[in-house]
């Protein structure tokens, strides 16, 4: 291999590295929204007569953290874990004052950690609300009980999750619906327009642009996905069906990238127009919908078919998984019987 050949495919892969890497406008909304948030909850904090205050950017900082799930079920949740919470602080605070039993307590909750964690949102910050009021309790050097730390925890999370819902969830239409099916539709038009270019062999600046479209793309469906996994169902449910859907698709932009490293011969590019036409189909019409529940064996490919590039190959048996893991959205909607 000639040292330009191998600088071309090292700027390739790094090329394609940055564009699969690059965050789509989805998740640029989404740091947008948290910067509001925060500010106005340092805002809060340096404002609120109330003792840790601090807890207030916490509670932002940490609802709407980059995991990317939904904000309000997450709001909710710290909500109610901290106030039942702050209870049982306060309940086992009339009943243990000595240090030695303080420290055993917090042991105690500090141990369940590891299982709330893996339980819900909720039973982390309902157990994560004693270690740190009983914790602060022992440290404390100025008269303050742990009944009115148990009411600040609450008082500045409240505040915390009033101004994630009010700025950060409710003004934002997409933070609260998560429509996946014609995110998926525009993501399918910009992988066939990506495969048609790489099939006209097309020019490089042509090529990249397309390819950093359809990357961008790509991270978008990503992240109204990751965040409608976690909402209240029905929404959250259906958005399982996707996950199968949304890795083929992934799979689908790097067969295309490693196509596009490689020249093609008239066979490989014809080929490769042709699947990027089935592309089109599957993207034609927004009633395409992830098929829930169905396992179906995609169809044997046709040998008579095959290319002999390796990369036009597994783009075809991509498309023909995906095209297994798609129903139309009719088919859901027939009546029981």
């Amino acid at each position: 291999m000639s040292a330009h050949r191998k600088e071309w495919l090292w700027h390739e892969t790094v090329h394609r590295y940055a564009a699969s890497r690059r965050p789509g406008n989805e998740l640029i909304g989404s740091a947008g929204r948290f910067a509001l948030c925060i500010c106005v909850a340092y805002v809060a904090c340096f404002s609120m007569p109330v003792g840790h205050p601090y807890w207030v950017p916490l509670t932002v900082a940490m609802v709407m953290k980059p995991d990317l799930g939904s904000i309000f079920s997450r709001a909710v949740n710290r909500c109610i874990g901290t106030i039942l919470g702050a209870l049982g602080v306060t309940m086992l605070g009339v009943v243990i004052d000595r240090p030695i039993e303080i420290a055993c307590a917090v042991g105690v909750f500090a141990a369940r950690m590891p299982w709330a964690m893996g339980r819900s949102y909720l039973y982390q910050t309902l157990f994560l609300t004693p270690v740190i009021l009983f914790t602060l309790d022992l440290v404390r050097t100025h008269d303050t009980s742990v009944l009115d730390l148990a009411a600040e925890r609450m008082i500045n999370t409240g505040v915390g999750a009033l101004v994630v819902v009010v700025l950060g969830y409710l003004p934002w239409p997409s933070a609260r619906h998560a429509r996946i099916g014609p995110i998926f539709v525009a993501v399918l038009g910009s992988l066939a327009g990506y495969a048609r270019d790489v099939a006209a062999q097309a020019p490089e600046e042509t090529v990249s642009a397309r390819r950093l479209q359809t990357y961008h793309q790509l991270s978008d469906a990503r992240v109204t996905l990751q965040r409608a996994l976690s909402e209240p169902p029905p929404a959250g449910a259906e958005s399982w069906a996707w996950i199968p859907v949304m890795a083929t698709a992934e799979s689908i932009a790097d067969a295309i990238t490693a196509a596009s490293a490689m020249p093609l011969d008239s066979t490989a590019a014809g080929r490769l127009s042709e699947l990027a036409r089935e592309l089109e189909e599957l993207g034609r019409g927004e009633s395409t919908r992830a098929g829930v529940g169905e396992r179906r064996q995609h169809a044997p490919t046709d040998p008579s078919s095959l290319s002999d590039d390796p990369a036009v190959n597994r783009l075809d048996d991509a498309i023909r998984h995906l095209r297994s893991t798609l129903r139309p959205a009719e088919a859901e909607e027939s009546p029981a019987r």
